[in-house]
């Protein structure tokens, strides 16, 4: 069995369509974990993913939120139908609307807090989050109007900083990813305490900011669809997931399949042909839970349309009910051959460029053979970094640096700049050179091409990194 594949009832043609089917619509699978039966079906590592890295899994944080909340609700600090004001009187405006004083925790947590739009932008935007969410309009009376908000989410996650007096990350810790005192992990891969990124004010996003590896997932959702039981021991009560993982709310405006199916405790129902529900994250990360076929799917990637997705992935779990090992050997080299780079000549010198005015703040780069390979040295606002590039193969680099962040994650990032993470190789071109550099903490891919005096960057899904660097070369 190969590290990169494995697990006790593989189908390898069945994998072979799916993996040939995602890179046919644009799907780049990092990792996924297929388990039935609390079985591991199949698990997929496709190179240089080992499985192992905390992914950012963007709105997957929620499902995360709801469990702490059931939690609470568990422990009796919570009720799901008390009023926000009452939870955070602090909070309120001077003046309460009529709407605001009905809405409860469950209204929040149902995406049905009366707001007409998610005010996570003014959030970001001022000093106090919970206050901030408080005075925003609430235009409809909570409980009668589904609008997606991740703003929500942190207000819930908050709700049970409020009660418990610890921040949502380390109640989670305690309560469900590690329970030391009884010797068991539900979290087991490396660096055991997750990472969840934080307002200015220091309150847990909850609706997004989470870094968990594919295992991590893959627990978690066994927990779900055991009831909330994971070896043995009781981590939440089987009445709260059954009440979350049920419809209470429906996005009419969404015309995708299983985003129209309802909306539960921050999880969404998949169609009524497929059945169960999930957790799902922007650019395809997901925990779907099929309870009557007692199966878990979690999928760690990049991509653009995540109904097909889920479409190819409900196709391969049908498709894989019995074990197949035909082609087997073919399945294992998919897994290292997918984001294969091929090997290429090294610059014969050193290569360095002045930028223009960019808003990533960069103002050189130098391109640096040493030995096989190519460093990528960025002189930006925190000092020099250095990429590492391979040759024919990617090679592993942590940098300080924002430049490399897609938008979408500068948005909400404050204080101290965490490391970025990435696998990087080269390739050398008639003088065009490609760095392309694969994130290990973010679903995200980017290449960096340098062609004469231009630095064109192209992601992977488009739209989230800057792509108009001017050079200048010395």
């Amino acid at each position: 069995m190969s590290e990169r594949l494995r697990g006790s009832a593989v189908n390898a043609p069945a994998f072979i369509r799916f993996v040939k089917k995602c890179n046919e619509i644009g799907v780049a699978i990092h990792s996924f974990r297929f388990l039935r039966d609390s079985e591991l079906v199949a698990a997929a590592d496709f190179a240089p993913y080992t499985g192992k890295e905390k992914m950012h899994v963007y709105s997957l944080s929620k499902a995360f939120t709801s469990a702490a909340v059931g939690i609470a609700v568990d422990e009796g600090i919570l009720s799901l139908d008390e009023k926000v004001s009452e939870i955070f009187p602090d909070k309120m405006p001077d003046v309460i609307s009529e709407n605001l004083s009905k809405a409860t925790l469950r209204d929040i947590l149902t995406m049905q807090s009366g707001h007409p739009r998610c005010v996570l932008d003014k959030i970001i935007e001022n000093g106090d989050s919970l206050k901030t969410f408080f005075a925003s309009e609430f235009t409809y009376e909570p409980g009668t109007t589904f609008i997606y908000s991740t703003a929500g989410t942190m207000v819930c996650g908050a709700a049970v900083t409020r009660r418990s007096g610890e921040a949502l990350d380390e109640y989670l810790d305690k309560r469900l990813l590690k329970r030391s005192f009884q010797r068991m992990y539900l979290i087991s891969s490396s660096n055991s305490t997750p990472y969840w990124e934080k307002t200015a004010d220091g309150i847990c996003y909850g609706g997004v900011g989470l870094r968990v590896g594919a295992d991590d997932v893959a627990k978690f959702g066994q927990v779900l669809l055991n009831g909330g039981v994971y070896n043995g021991v009781r981590f939440l009560s089987d009445e709260y997931i059954k009440d979350a993982s049920s419809s209470h709310a429906l996005d009419v405006n969404n015309g995708s399949a299983d985003w129209v199916a309802g909306y539960g405790y921050q999880l969404w129902l998949n169609n009524k042909s497929i059945g169960g529900y999930r957790g799902d994250g922007a650019f395809g990360q997901l925990c779907i839970v099929l309870p009557e076929q007692k199966e878990v799917f979690v999928m760690l990637c990049e991509c653009n349309n995540m109904q097909t997705e889920l479409d190819a992935i409900f196709d391969y779990m049908k498709e894989s009910r019995a074990a197949d090992d035909t082609d087997f050997e073919e399945a294992i080299a998919l897994t290292e051959s997918t984001f294969a780079m091929p090997r290429t000549d090294v610059p014969k010198g050193s290569i360095h460029y002045i930028c223009g005015v960019n808003h990533s703040r960069i103002f050189g780069i130098s391109l640096v053979p040493e030995g096989d390979r190519l460093v990528m040295e960025l002189d930006c606002d925190f000092g020099k970094q250095r990429i590492v590039c391979g040759n024919g193969e990617y090679v592993f680099s942590s940098i300080a640096s924002m430049c490399l962040a897609p938008a979408i994650i500068q948005l909400h990032r404050y204080g101290e700049i965490e490391p970025f993470n990435v696998y990087s190789a080269f390739t050398n071109e008639n003088g065009v050179i490609t760095v392309t550099m694969r994130h290990s903490d973010l679903p995200h891919t980017q290449k960096w091409i340098f062609e004469g005096d231009k630095l064109k960057v192209v992601p992977f899904c488009g739209g989230l990194l800057q792509t108009d660097y001017s050079l200048r070369r010395i």
